[in-house]
């Protein structure tokens, strides 16, 4: 198949955004081309290319996977984390901050193909856009908070 020998002869020079938007293009199609799909998610595990992915590209990667009904773990993974990080890290700046449709991108690609959807990543972009604070699930209410027994008024 002529795509299939294109993606191997060139996808080893994509950018990252020429990875993103050639996955996006495929999910677009809904075309069968898995192993061409598979020489571009390969290179999710060359660092060079996962540190130059931008919070878009990221994005865009996840929602096409979940388009194509790929489960590859170890990109929902290492994506996940590149988002966590640019979300909820030290070094987002005003340029990296998410956009809502961003969030439901992820939280949506990993409903597709049933994978669990990464709770950090939802709770930090809560906590810096809305500032809403998350529950700890271990706190002990009883240490925080005083009880009153309204049954021994009565």
């Amino acid at each position: 198949e002529p795509l299939l020998m294109r993606a191997r002869e060139v996808s080893p020079y994509f950018t990252a955004q020429e990875t993103a938007n050639c996955l996006w293009g495929l999910s677009r199609l809904k075309r069968d081309a898995y192993e061409v799909i598979f020489y571009l998610t390969k290179r999710l595990r060359e660092e060079p290319l996962t540190r130059a992915l931008k919070l878009q590209e990221a994005t865009t990667i996840l929602y096409s996977l979940g388009k194509l009904d790929i489960r590859d773990e170890y990109a929902f993974k290492t994506l996940s984390g590149l988002i966590f990080d640019m979300v909820g890290g030290s070094e987002v700046d005003s340029s990296n901050e998410p956009p809502p449709t961003a969030i439901a991108h992820v939280l949506w690609a990993h409903r597709q193909v049933h994978l669990p959807p990464p709770q950090e990543i939802l709770n930090a972009w809560a906590k810096k856009k809305l500032g809403i604070v998350p529950i700890a699930t271990s706190m002990n209410w009883e240490d925080e908070y005083e009880f009153v027994d309204f049954e021994a008024d009565l």
